[in-house]
């Protein structure tokens, strides 16, 4: 699925399940998706800017 964004580097499902997460490194932005684990499937939520992200992590 197409992510929006230019350069995708990282992707990740949050704790919780609910969202995913991919860092787009050219378009300098993260954009995000909901995630229904039922249908197995994606619905695009936005995107935020985020300068030249490479990688996502959960602390």
């Amino acid at each position: 699925m197409p992510v929006g964004g230019r350069s995708p580097r990282d992707l990740v499902i949050t704790p919780e399940g609910d969202r995913v997460l991919a860092a787009c490194q050219d378009s300098d932005e993260v954009t995000v998706f909901a995630f229904d684990d039922a249908a197995r499937s994606l619905t695009p939520l936005g995107a935020s800017p985020v300068p030249t992200p490479v990688r996502i992590a959960f602390v």
